[in-house]
C-alpha cells in the first residue's frame, strides 16, 4: 500500500482525470471498464477507447444526465448504492470522478462495485473530503444556501455540471479507519492519495486564498489525513478469494510510510 500526500494542484479529479484514468487503464491492461456516475461528462475519450479496444459502460441514476452527453457508450440507469442493484460486469476496472461525495451509502456502493470487478480488477475513485472547510459547510447548510455560495465562489455551467446533494459518506483522507473500512469489504488498498488546499477563495477572497495556500503547503509537508481537501484511492479485488479475516493495518509491516513533497 502506498500513501501519498500532495497539493491540490496535482489532484486528478478534474481536468487531469482523463489522462490519469487512461494511463491507469493501459498500465492495468484493462479492456472492460465502467464509469460510475458518468452522467453528462463521461471521462473516457471515445477515440482512446477505439484505439485501444476498450469496452466502456456508463452507470448513472438519471437517464436525463446521459442525454446531455450524447455518448456512444452503452449506459445503465441504476443506483449503485441500492441493495437491489444488479451489477453488470465483470469489469477489469470501475472508476468514478467526483461522485462519492454525493453517495448516501458508500458501504453499499463500494460493495456493489467489488461485485462488478473480476478477480484482480481495480476500482479507482477521486472525491472531495469532508473536513475541508468549504465541503464541511456544503454538508451542513441547506441546499438552497450552498447553491448560492457555489455561484458566488465557484460559478459553473449548471447544465453539464449540476450541483447534487452533498453526503461525504466515507469521503476522508487516508486515515487508518478508512483503510480498515475498505479492507473490511474485501478490497486490497493499493494506493491512497490525499491532497491539501482548494481554490474557493481565489476569486472573492484573495488574502484568505494566500493563507489557505500557505496552510496547504504546511500540511503537505506535515500531513494530517483528516484535513485533506481531496483524495484519490485505488482499490483491488483480490485475485483469489481468501478465508482469512481482514487484518488491521496498524499491525501490517507492509504499509508504506506516507510520502510528502520536499520542503
Amino acid at each position: 500500500m502506498d500513501i501519498v500526500y500532495r497539493l491540490t494542484d496535482d489532484f486528478e479529479g478534474w481536468e487531469l482525470f482523463p489522462p490519469f484514468i487512461q494511463d491507469r487503464i493501459l498500465r492495468a491492461g484493462a479492456r472492460r471498464v465502467c464509469e460510475v456516475g458518468a452522467g453528462a461528462n463521461p471521462a473516457l475519450d471515445p477515440a482512446f477507447a477505439r484505439e485501444h479496444g476498450i469496452d466502456c459502460t456508463l452507470i448513472d441514476t438519471e437517464a436525463a444526465e446521459f442525454e446531455k452527453a450524447n455518448s456512444a457508450y452503452p449506459t445503465v440507469v441504476g443506483d449503485i448504492c441500492d441493495p437491489r442493484f444488479a451489477p453488470p460486469g465483470p469489469f477489469d476496472m470501475v472508476f468514478s470522478r467526483m461522485v462519492f461525495e454525493h453517495i448516501p451509502d458508500a458501504r453499499r456502493a463500494h460493495a456493489n462495485i467489488l461485485a462488478m470487478l473480476r478477480p484482480g480488477g481495480l476500482a479507482v475513485h477521486c472525491f472531495s473530503t469532508l473536513y475541508c472547510l468549504p465541503f464541511l459547510v456544503n454538508r451542513l447548510v441547506p441546499d438552497r444556501v450552498s447553491d448560492v455560495l457555489l455561484d458566488i465562489f465557484a460559478k459553473r455551467d449548471r447544465y453539464h455540471h449540476e450541483k447534487f446533494p452533498a453526503r461525504y459518506d466515507w469521503c476522508r483522507g487516508p486515515t487508518r479507519r478508512q483503510i480498515v473500512r475498505f479492507q473490511g469489504l474485501g478490497y486490497d488498498v493499493v494506493e491512497y492519495r490525499g491532497y491539501f488546499g482548494h481554490g474557493y477563495y481565489l476569486r472573492k477572497l484573495r488574502p484568505l486564498h494566500t493563507l489557505e495556500r500557505a496552510k496547504a503547503r504546511l500540511l503537505a509537508r506535515h500531513p494530517l489525513p483528516l484535513w485533506t481537501s481531496y483524495a484519490t484511492i485505488i482499490l483491488a479485488k483480490p485475485a483469489e478469494a481468501s478465508s482469512a479475516p481482514p487484518h488491521h493495518p496498524a499491525a501490517d509491516p507492509h504499509i508504506a510510510e506516507p510520502h510528502a513533497p520536499p520542503a
